[in-house]
């Protein structure tokens, strides 16, 4: 069964891509000296949920890392072990003040 990831922010998809494209940079393709084509997915992958799917996936496949939960296993048959054969994203549905203030006040569904 796969994972899903619980409410998401309205606004995570830049700043998630952000993270990931530092992570793909600094830590995974710097530790395998290998490079991840940027400018292609700029290029070539329209829409920004779509980028963001191109890179956890790329993170998942290649270097065996869930980005939603944390997991890093040796290759991505470990990881689906570990995490699950796939860990997938609701549709944004919480606005950030209402995400953001959620950990401080209970549930973010009371704000609805």
């Amino acid at each position: 069964m796969p994972k899903v990831t619980p409410e998401m922010a309205l606004d995570h998809v830049p700043r998630d891509i952000v993270l990931c494209k530092r992570l793909i940079k600094e830590v995974f393709d710097a530790e395998k000296e290998i490079e991840f084509p940027f400018e292609k997915l700029e290029t070539d992958v329209e829409s920004q949920d779509a980028k963001l799917d191109t890179l956890v996936l790329y993170l998942r496949q290649v270097h065996g890392y869930c980005f939603f939960c944390g997991v890093k296993c040796e290759d991505e048959r470990n990881l689906a072990g570990k995490c699950a054969s796939q860990h997938l994203r609701l549709p944004p549905s919480v606005d950030r003040l209402i995400f953001d203030t959620s950990a401080l006040y209970g549930s973010a569904k009371q704000f609805e």
